[in-house]
């Protein structure tokens, strides 16, 4: 009976304690309504799909100056979230009056791309100048780095830079200029200035608790090349920017909070108490149960995306400036070597103009990538801010180099070694797959290869710009039969607005030591083919030091485009393998590169890393005491 009481009140309160956390961040503004006529809603648009995080805002007047607010949150086809607030009437000219529009959420604080008010009729959209806050602490060492950022194409000055720490969170009522103004912040005099776009400036704060929340203000205006910005029509138009956040959670990675370690220490003691509950009623199905739940949860943390190595937080349609040390040799080589670099950054921008990719730009500061030369026989991308790239040149000449850099670049734009790709496999370029590329094979004057459709559909899912022309949807599932596991897989092409591709590719990622001879295909749709791409490579060729190893991959291709997934249908693949199911990564293509991400199970070997082996000896360790503390109290019992 007692365990029966901890199992219900740890229940009752993990499902209490869930609800009872403060917001993570919060976000408020004001603006004025300048333009002569009357304003029908306003619109944030944050970065990224982030629509489950926001848990609140706009739906009163603190948080929305339209009457009866109301607010609504949508993802949009390029992939980031806009917010509307509007009500039930419209907003009239008035230059003097700040309008306040404010949300919050959990997480790390989004990025703020874009606000401004819309209108009934044309122009539609009327910009307001913006700063964003971006917050970053480090809980080893009590660092905490604010960041300002101009994360749009206007050019703009941020003035009243300022922040404050409380050990309590301040109700977002207060983020305001009638509670905070601006003259509330210690100030940050050094973040005050123009700036241009992309353009962002940080300070640090040293031994911040954790617990703590700061709150972080700005002042905005139009300035520059954007001062005539309609905005600015009536003299010039300023925004008030507050932002709030709970220091504890806005870290890199994610490390658990004070309360999230907290609860899983009472979920481990939960699972202790459950465990003592079933083995003391001899609910051997209960622990059957127990065991695919643990399985379930452990799978359900796998990490996907392999096709991307991460890095810099790079925006949709970005301007990377490519900073390049000056080249080694004279005259000509260093003419040469800058070729290299303009061919290599020639070929990604190409790629990636037809979906508002990034662009790479050559600059002279404020790099966001550094290209460096050195007398060796090594290539390395190291991401940071900005990224380095370190081009090894000992045996090459420019064409050489240009291989080089556009396999580098690649990394720098967040792609991984890919076993689909031509430019970013480990062995690029290799005359004598799987061994890594010569110093002839780099150096050939051959035509140079291009990115193909597996690198320009990473990009584009990424960093485009432009409307998805497909979307898809893939499930699977896993299936014991004498034996022998079958593996069954839907993909469906879904209906929507401007979606008229049809999906072309269906690409499986599998786990490593996996080959040909582990599964056999045994359903296919009319007009597809099949092929397997083993990724192995050997080890200590050129690009074998930088990037993740890419898994072997099984691609399902239509034969031709007609024989695609067209909107609205659904088609079934099937393998079969005596390997049972882990949880990877599959995703889709189309002709104009619309990739889609998906987990589905596929067979895998069980070699543990040594990572693993650590996990496994550990949870080993930790059965074997339950288990003796449950038996030792028992025959405690039993003798009493």
């Amino acid at each position: 009976m007692k365990y029966s009481k901890i199992i219900i009140f740890g229940l009752i309160f993990l499902l209490c304690g869930s609800t009872a956390y403060a917001a993570d961040w919060m976000i408020n503004e004001d603006y004025q309504q300048r333009d002569n006529r009357a304003a029908s809603d306003f619109e944030i648009v944050l970065k990224g799909k982030v629509k489950s995080q926001i848990t609140g805002g706009g739906q009163s007047s603190i948080t929305n100056p339209f009457d009866n607010p109301t607010r609504t949150i949508v993802e949009t086809a390029i992939g980031n979230t806009k917010i509307t607030f509007k009500g039930s009437n419209s907003i009239p000219k008035n230059t003097t009056a700040d309008r306040h529009f404010g949300i919050w959420g959990t997480g790390q604080k989004p990025k703020v791309l874009f606000k401004a008010w819309s209108y009934a009729t044309s122009p539609f959209i009327i910009p307001v100048p913006k700063s964003n806050f971006s917050y970053l602490y480090d809980p080893n060492t009590g660092q905490l780095t604010i960041t300002v950022e101009n994360l749009t194409e206007e050019t703009v000055t941020f003035s009243d830079v300022g922040y404050l720490l409380s050990p309590v969170e301040r109700p977002i009522a207060d983020l305001t200029r009638a509670v905070l103004p601006a003259e509330s912040f210690i100030p940050l005099p050094s973040l005050n200035q123009e700036y241009l776009p992309g353009e962002a400036r940080s300070i640090m704060l040293d031994e911040v608790p954790p617990t703590d929340f700061v709150i972080g203000y700005a002042t905005v205006t139009f300035t520059g090349g954007s001062a005539d910005n309609p905005y600015n029509e009536d003299g010039v138009g300023t925004g008030g920017e507050w932002s709030q956040v709970s220091v504890g959670t806005q870290t890199a990675e994610d490390i658990p909070t004070l309360n999230e370690w907290g609860m899983i220490i009472l979920g481990f003691l939960l699972l202790i108490a459950l465990i003592s509950f079933v083995i003391r009623r001899n609910q051997r199905p209960v622990m059957m149960g127990m065991a695919i739940f643990i399985f379930i949860m452990l799978a359900s943390s796998a990490s996907f995306g392999l096709r991307w190595v991460g890095g810099p937080s790079w925006t949709a349609g970005q301007h990377l400036k490519v900073c390049v040390d000056t080249p080694p040799g004279d005259a000509q080589q260093q003419s040469e070597y800058l070729e290299a670099v303009f061919e290599a950054m020639a070929e990604w921008n190409e790629v990636q103009a037809v979906f508002g990719g990034l662009i790479l730009e050559y600059a002279t500061e404020d790099c966001d990538i550094n290209i460096s030369w050195h007398n060796n026989r090594t290539e390395l991308t190291t991401m940071g801010v900005p990224v380095q790239i370190d081009i090894g040149y000992d045996g090459l000449n420019a064409r050489g180099i240009t291989r080089v850099l556009k396999h580098e670049l690649g990394h720098a734009e967040s792609l991984d070694h890919s076993a689909n790709s031509v430019i970013m496999r480990e062995d690029a370029y290799s005359s004598d797959p799987p061994n890594g590329p010569s110093d002839t094979d780099l150096n050939s004057g051959n035509k140079f290869p291009v990115p193909n459709a597996d690198d320009i559909g990473v990009k584009r899912s990424m960093y485009g710009t432009t409307p998805a022309e497909s979307k898809s949807d893939a499930k699977s599932s896993a299936t014991e039969e004498q034996h022998l596991w079958r593996y069954d897989y839907s993909l469906a092409a879904l209906l929507g607005p401007g979606y008229i591709e049809p999906v072309t590719r269906f690409t499986l990622e599998l786990p490593s030591g996996v080959g040909l001879s582990d599964f056999s295909v045994t359903l296919l749709p009319a007009g597809w083919e099949w092929d397997f791409v083993d990724a192995y490579v050997t080890p200590g060729g050129r690009f074998a030091n930088c990037g993740t190893p890419a898994p072997s991959v099984l691609n399902f291709s239509a034969i031709v485009p007609e024989d695609g997934v067209p909107p609205g249908d659904t088609v079934f693949f099937q393998i079969t393998s005596p390997l049972s199911p882990e949880i990877t990564t599959a995703y889709t293509n189309s002709p104009r590169y619309n990739s889609d991400e998906f987990a589905v199970v596929v067979p895998h070997r069980v070699i543990p890393t040594l990572n693993e082996w650590g996990m496994i000896i550990m949870f080993v360790i930790m059965a074997a005491g339950v288990v003796w503390f449950v038996v030792r109290n028992r025959r405690r019992m039993a003798a009493a």
